[in-house]
């Protein structure tokens, strides 16, 4: 009979977990991309380039949401058919989902508990133009009270933010969580979009969810350091080296700030 909680992965389960982390890192590095687009040059006020804020916080969200569906998929022991291809519990948002189908208890199934509580997360309070600012470094762990920890209201606030781009309704949205919606400094009558440094913050957020998900998912199924893609180094610098990805300067992704990277002491590495 079928488990209704995810359990680590199995052996045999190894290339379709790589499958579905190299998917999660192609989702992610699209994102990555509009970001190195809007590098190209200064743009300020009501510009075309607006439009890449936006599918930022949806592409990388995305990424995040995907990796967990499908690797909840895979630890229920259901038969795999590819990144992209198993359906969300019940129709219902992992992060809106409650008991097994919720992404707590999915990561804590695949990884024998040791998340989210052990996840480490570099996340930002604010913005400087492009440039996320104010970053501190918060857990999984919930609440002294058993409340929602800091990492689960971050994750609410671009949850709250995809939604509202997904759904165009984003006005809507900043009428009721003005503090949770980024909209952007530079928005006029004309035009509703992100803060170019607020979506570069939640891409941040999703690369090194990503990345540790990844880490600790395949420690507990203890799969070699070789099966595991992880995102590359250079998305974690705070100066991405040069004629990366054919950008001859691609500039900073997350200003002055650089990313930490998953436990990799866990893969033997």
């Amino acid at each position: 009979m079928e488990e209704s909680r995810a359990h680590p992965l199995r052996g045999d389960q190894e290339q379709a977990f790589e499958e579905s982390c190299r998917s999660a890192i192609e989702r992610l590095s699209e994102a990555v991309d509009l970001v190195l687009i809007h590098n190209e040059r200064e743009v300020r006020g009501d510009q075309p380039r607006r439009v890449l804020n936006p599918m930022i916080v949806l592409l990388a969200f995305s990424a995040l949401e995907r990796q967990l569906v499908d690797l909840h998929h895979l630890g229920r022991g259901r038969q795999w058919h590819g990144p992209g291809t198993a359906r969300t519990p019940h129709g219902r948002s992992v992060f809106a989902a409650e008991g097994d189908d919720g992404w707590r208890a999915i990561l804590a199934g695949l990884t024998r508990s040791r998340l989210p509580e052990e996840l480490r997360v570099k996340v930002f309070s604010g913005w400087r133009g492009r440039s996320p600012q104010g970053p501190r470094l918060v857990t999984g762990a919930l609440g002294a009270d058993g409340s929602p920890g800091d990492l689960d209201e971050e994750l609410r606030r671009w949850r709250t933010t995809r939604n509202g781009i997904a759904h165009h309704c984003l006005p809507q949205q900043m009428a009721h969580d003005d503090h949770l919606v980024p909209l952007s400094d530079a928005a006029t009558e004309r035009t509703t979009t992100i803060q170019a440094g607020a979506a570069r913050a939640c891409l941040a957020t999703m690369v090194q969810l990503v990345d540790q998900i990844t880490v600790h998912v395949a420690a507990a199924a203890d799969f070699p350091a070789d099966a595991v893609p992880r995102p590359p180094g250079w998305w974690f610098a705070d100066d991405p080296p040069q004629r990366v990805r054919g950008v001859r300067d691609p500039g900073r992704l997350w200003g002055p700030h650089d990313l930490p990277r998953g436990l990799v002491h866990q893969l033997g590495r």
